[in-house]
């Protein structure tokens, strides 16, 4: 969280507004918003990996590699008329993290939506969005 010491935004918070949002309760009693703990935990662990390798992969390098394999797979897919996955983004401009595709009939895009959940479309341009984080 970011927070600027403006006297304006300081006196723009209602007084009935909940401790953490009107952080004017914290200074009297020399005391702070609890840490992010488990978020905090998740980094640690995350670095740890990524510095030593962990689970047979061998650390930053190693991630790395893996991360520049997955996009460079799909990315090989033939730009065909004819092909049954179509990808949005022109080769150039393509993502190695995100990648949008239709799959050229809209019940198949919706079929495949509801059948590989958390997929759901792009907001702007419609069809799957995949994520490629992560080994």
């Amino acid at each position: 969280m970011t927070s600027a010491r403006v006297p304006a935004a300081r006196a723009a918070v209602p007084p009935e507004a909940p401790p953490p949002s009107s952080r004017g309760g914290y200074r009297p009693h020399r005391s702070n918003c609890n840490p992010p703990v488990f978020a905090i935990h998740v980094l640690r662990l995350v670095t740890r990996r990524l510095r030593d390798g962990i689970d047979g992969i061998g650390g930053l390098d190693a991630t790395g590699a893996i991360n520049a394999r997955k996009p460079a797979r799909l990315h090989r897919a033939p730009d065909t008329p004819g092909d049954a996955v179509r990808i949005h983004a022109a080769r150039p401009w393509r993502s190695p993290t995100d990648v949008t595709f239709t799959f050229g009939d809209a019940r198949l895009d919706a079929a495949f939506i509801k059948a590989a959940a958390g997929l759901d479309g792009h907001r702007s341009i419609g069809g799957p969005r995949a994520s490629l984080y992560g080994p």
